[in-house]
C-alpha cells in the first residue's frame, strides 16, 4: 500500500460511517479506486528552472496565468499557508504579484497570510483588490475568492453572528463541489471549514474534519496541507498514533517547514518519547534561527519561533533540566511583544520564576507585563502579580490586584469576543483568574474550599488533549506544589505530585 493511502483499518469503526456517507454522496470510495492526480501535486521541476524560490513549492493549484514564475511563487505561497509559515507566504505571494499586479489568487493568499498573522484591516484591503480582480476571472478563482470573503467574514463577525456565518460559507464550497469535487484543494477547505470556534484553518477538527481531509488525499496522497491538517484533527480527537503517523508524513514532505517537525514533536510527549523530542524540537529550534538569518527574518516576529520554545522549555522542565528550562523560558518571554502575545509569553515565565522561589523577580516581570498598552497584556500582568505578591506574603495587595484582574477582564471581553478564538482567549484568561481566586481561598482559611479549586483546574489542563495544554499542565503543577508547600499545605503537596506523576504516564 502506498505509505500516503488511509488505511481504513486505523480508524474506529464509528467514524468509518461518516466516510461512508461521504461516498455515497459525491460518489467515491474511502477504501478502493486509485489516487486521482489533476491540477494537483508538486509542479515540474523544469516550470521552477531559474526561478528564485526559498522552498520548492510542494502544492499546486493551477491559475489562469501563462507566466511559469507567477505560478511557481503562487504554488510556493500555498506550500507555506499549509505550513503555517505566514510571514514568508506573504513574501511569496507579493513576488508573484511583482510579475503580475492583476493576479486575484495571489491577492487572496496575501490576504490569508495577514488575517493569520493578526492583521484584519490589511487582511481586508487585500481581499478587496483580490474581488475586485476577479469579477473578470475565470469561474474557479472567482469562486475561491468568494470562499475567502465568506471566511473572512465568520471570522470577523461578531460572536453572535459567527455559527450562521461559518455555515455560510460551508454552504458555498457544498455548492461548488458539485462541480468540483475531484479538487484536493477544495476538499480541504471543506475540511478547514468544518470546524467551530478557532481560525479555520485547519488546528480545530474532528470526526467531519477527518472525513473532508481524507477525501483530500484519496485524489492526491501528496497533499501535504491535508495530512498537516489530519494531524491536528486527530490529535483533537485524542487519536495519537494516527496524529502522529500524519504528522510525520507531512514532515517528510516539507522537511523544511518548521512546523512540519514540530508537529511530531509535540505528540511525542503522549507516548513518553523525551529524548526523540527534545532532538525533534532542538531541530525545530535550529530551522527557525537558520531560516531568520539566510531569509533576514525577525525571530520575534514569528509566532511559532516562541511557541516551539515554550513546548521545549516545558519538556525540560518536565525532565527536571531547571537550567535549560529557564533558560528557554526566558529567552520565550523576551519576545512578547504587545497584547495577547505578550501575555501568553509573560505567564511561563513567571510561574516558572515562582515555582524557583524566585518570587520578587516574578512580580517585577508580572509588572512589566502589566505597563502592556493593550488590555489583554495589562490582565495577565494584574493576575499574574497577584500571584507573585501571595508568594511574598502580601496577600491584601493579592487581593486588590485580583479585583483589578477581575475589572480588566469584564473590560476586555468584548474585544476578545469579536476575535476568530476569543472564545478560547476568554478561557484562559479566566483560567488565569481562577488560579489567584483559588490561591487566596487558601490564604483566607478556606483550606478545603481552595485545595479541590487549585486540584480542579490543574486537571481540567492535564485533561486537555493538545501539547499546549500539557506543557502548561507540567509547569503550573511544579509552581502549584512548591506554592503549596511554601504555605504548609502538606496534604495538597501530595495531591499536586500524583498529579505531576500523571504527566509521565500519558
Amino acid at each position: 500500500m502506498n505509505k500516503f493511502e488511509l488505511e481504513t483499518h486505523d480508524i474506529p469503526i464509528s467514524w468509518r460511517r461518516w466516510f461512508w456517507l461521504i461516498g455515497l454522496v459525491y460518489g467515491f470510495s474511502i477504501a478502493a479506486s486509485e489516487p486521482i492526480i489533476g491540477a494537483v501535486g508538486t509542479p515540474p521541476a523544469a516550470a521552477q528552472a531559474s526561478i528564485d524560490l526559498m522552498f520548492e513549492p510542494r502544492l499546486h493549484q493551477s491559475l489562469s496565468t501563462a507566466e511559469p514564475a507567477v505560478q511557481a511563487y503562487y504554488d510556493q505561497g500555498i506550500t507555506l499557508l499549509a505550513g503555517y509559515r505566514w510571514l514568508l507566504a506573504e513574501r511569496s505571494f507579493k513576488q508573484a504579484l511583482q510579475l503580475d499586479d492583476r493576479l486575484a489568487m495571489a491577492y487572496l493568499g496575501l490576504a490569508k497570510a495577514r488575517w493569520s498573522l493578526g492583521d484584519f484591516d490589511s487582511a481586508r484591503h487585500n481581499l478587496d483588490r483580490a474581488v475586485a480582480l476577479a469579477v473578470d476571472g475565470p469561474a474557479r478563482e472567482k469562486a475561491w475568492v468568494r470562499f475567502g470573503v465568506l471566511q473572512f467574514e465568520a471570522l470577523t463577525s461578531p460572536a453572535a453572528e459567527r455559527l450562521d456565518r461559518t455555515a455560510r460559507y460551508r454552504a458555498a464550497i457544498d455548492q461548488r463541489l458539485r462541480i468540483d469535487i475531484d479538487d484536493p484543494h477544495l476538499l480541504v477547505l471543506r475540511g478547514t471549514a468544518a470546524e467551530a470556534g478557532s481560525w479555520l484553518r485547519g488546528q480545530g477538527g474532528d470526526v467531519d474534519a477527518v472525513a473532508w481531509f481524507s477525501s483530500a488525499l484519496r485524489h492526491d496522497p501528496e497533499h501535504w496541507g491535508a495530512h498537516h491538517f489530519l494531524a491536528h484533527a486527530y490529535e483533537n480527537l485524542g487519536q495519537y498514533q494516527l496524529a502522529e503517523r500524519h504528522a510525520r508524513i507531512f514532515a517528510e514532505g516539507l522537511p523544511q517547514i518548521p512546523h512540519a517537525w514540530h508537529m511530531v514533536g509535540h505528540l511525542l510527549p503522549r507516548r513518553c518519547a523525551w529524548s526523540e523530542t527534545v532532538e525533534i524540537l532542538e531541530r525545530v529550534d535550529r530551522l527557525h534561527r537558520q531560516q531568520a538569518d539566510e531569509l533576514g527574518l525577525a525571530l520575534e516576529q514569528d509566532w511559532h519561533f516562541g511557541h516551539n520554545l515554550r513546548l521545549l522549555a516545558a519538556v525540560r522542565l518536565h525532565l527536571d533540566d531547571q537550567q535549560a528550562a529557564g533558560e528557554l523560558f526566558a529567552e520565550t518571554f523576551s519576545l512578547a511583544g504587545k497584547g495577547w502575545r505578550g501575555g501568553f509569553y509573560c505567564t511561563p515565565w513567571v510561574e516558572y520564576l515562582l515555582s524557583a522561589g524566585s518570587s520578587s523577580e516574578a512580580l517585577q516581570v508580572a509588572r512589566r507585563c502589566e505597563q502592556d498598552t493593550d488590555a489583554a497584556g495589562a490582565f495577565f500582568g494584574a493576575a499574574l502579580a497577584g500571584e507573585a505578591l501571595i508568594a511574598l506574603g502580601r496577600v491584601q495587595e493579592a487581593e486588590d490586584a485580583f479585583e483589578l484582574a477581575t475589572d480588566r477582564l469584564v473590560a476586555l471581553t468584548p474585544t476578545l469576543l469579536q476575535h476568530p478564538v476569543g472564545l478560547m482567549q476568554r478561557a484562559e484568561c479566566r483560567r488565569s483568574l481562577q488560579f489567584l481566586e483559588a490561591k487566596l481561598t487558601l490564604q483566607r482559611g478556606e483550606i478545603d474550599l481552595g485545595s479541590q479549586r487549585i486540584t480542579r483546574l490543574l486537571d481540567q489542563l492535564i485533561a486537555g488533549r493538545s501539547a499546549d495544554s500539557w506543557a502548561r499542565a507540567v509547569l503550573r503543577a511544579r509552581e502549584l506544589e512548591s506554592f503549596a508547600r511554601s504555605s504548609g499545605h502538606e496534604d495538597l503537596v501530595t495531591t499536586l505530585r500524583a498529579r505531576r506523576q500523571q504527566l509521565t504516564k500519558l
